[in-house]
C-alpha cells in the first residue's frame, strides 16, 4: 500500500508531458502561374526570334538598343521553341515586368521582358539549369 501511494505522489508531483508539437504545416501550395495577356506573349514570342535571328525592331523600345551577338548566339542554339509559359509578372516602379519560360529543342531559356508606357525598356535573356 505504501508503494502505491508513493506512485501516486510521484504521478502528482511530475510535471505534465508537454503536448507534443504541432504537426509541421503543410507546405504551402504553389501559386497558380498568372493568366497570359496575348498581346504580351506575342511580344515576347517574337523578341525571342527577333534576338535569335538577330533582326531587332529598335522602335519597340524606349532604350538604346542595339544587336546582341551573345543573345543571338544562345537563343539560336536553342533550337526551335516548343512551348512558352509565363512564370511571373511584377510591377516594378512603373515599369510591369513578364518572365516566360521559352522550352526549346536544345534546352530551354527565360526571357524577361520589362514595358513602360507602351514601350520595351529592358530585356534580360538567361539559360534554364
Amino acid at each position: 500500500m505504501l508503494a502505491y501511494a508513493a506512485l501516486i505522489l510521484a504521478l502528482q508531483t511530475t510535471p505534465a508531458p508537454s503536448p507534443s508539437p504541432t504537426p509541421a504545416a503543410a507546405a504551402p501550395l504553389p501559386a497558380p502561374l498568372p493568366t497570359d495577356n496575348p498581346s504580351i506573349a506575342r511580344l515576347a514570342r517574337e523578341q525571342f526570334y527577333a534576338f535569335a535571328s538577330g533582326k531587332i525592331d529598335t522602335s519597340l523600345y524606349s532604350t538604346d538598343i542595339q544587336s546582341a551577338p551573345q543573345a543571338q548566339a544562345f537563343l539560336s542554339a536553342l533550337g526551335a521553341v516548343k512551348n512558352v509559359v509565363l512564370l511571373q509578372t511584377a510591377k516594378m516602379g512603373e515599369s510591369d515586368v513578364y518572365v516566360y519560360k521559352f522550352t526549346c529543342e536544345n534546352g530551354a531559356a527565360l526571357e524577361q521582358l520589362s514595358l513602360k508606357g507602351g514601350k520595351i525598356d529592358g530585356i534580360v535573356f538567361r539559360p534554364v539549369t
